[in-house]
């Protein structure tokens, strides 16, 4: 093949890298931002102290992974430790009552502060929606282990991918591993991410709801 064969095939896989590269960085950054609301509602419901995560492009893939599962793993801490609370110290109707997403009654909400001290009817509204959402945020921890094991060495943005304008077959050879990691990635990560983002989305609009009609 000649040269100038070699620099437009190697042009295309670049152009091919960078979208697939692109659509990486949404789905992160769509998966970061819904952790962020996430942990609004848990801060404003359940007094947390959680901060906001941000992805940063000048860090690798795995800096980047590790922040966002330290993230979702606090999260889910923190909903595991109340619904203990509430399932060891609650009958169990009164425990279904709460996982119904909907105002508990009296009696229940009675019982539920004497376990959570001051919480409020809504917040145990909102803990039903979490709880539901919970088996979301498990499974989008091992396609983000997998991306950090197949391409964590990277770092995020395109200029940092490694990939020097080098002609002739070092070039394709660089370019077509990191298009195939890519691809392998997304295969998993991407239907992962839309679910967890997806599963985020409804819970806060459905709290959203049922807020704004106490």
């Amino acid at each position: 093949m000649a040269l100038s064969e070699l620099v437009f095939h190697n042009s295309e896989r670049r152009d091919r890298l960078c979208r697939l590269n692109q659509t990486f960085l949404e789905k992160m950054n769509n998966n970061f931002r819904a952790t962020n609301k996430l942990s609004e509602v848990l801060n404003e419901n359940f007094s947390c102290k959680f901060q906001p995560i941000a992805v940063d492009k000048d860090k690798t893939v795995k800096e980047n992974c590790d922040i966002f599962l330290e993230a979702v793993k606090k999260i889910q801490v923190k909903i595991e430790e109340i619904d203990s609370r509430l399932k060891e110290k609650l009958e169990p109707s009164c425990y279904q009552e709460i996982l119904a997403m909907k105002m508990p009654s009296t009696e229940t909400l009675r019982k539920a502060q004497a376990v959570l001290e001051g919480i409020a009817g809504i917040s145990l509204v909102v803990f039903g929606a979490l709880k539901f959402l919970g088996p979301r945020l498990s499974l989008i921890v091992s396609p983000v282990l997998g991306v950090s094991a197949c391409i964590g060495s990277l770092v995020l943005s395109v200029l940092g991918l490694g990939l020097e304008l080098v002609f002739g077959a070092i070039e394709k050879s660089r370019l077509d591993d990191a298009i195939r990691k890519h691809e392998k990635v997304l295969e998993e990560f991407g239907p992962a991410s839309d679910a967890y983002h997806d599963g985020i989305v409804y819970v806060t609009v459905k709290i959203e709801i049922m807020t704004s009609h106490t």
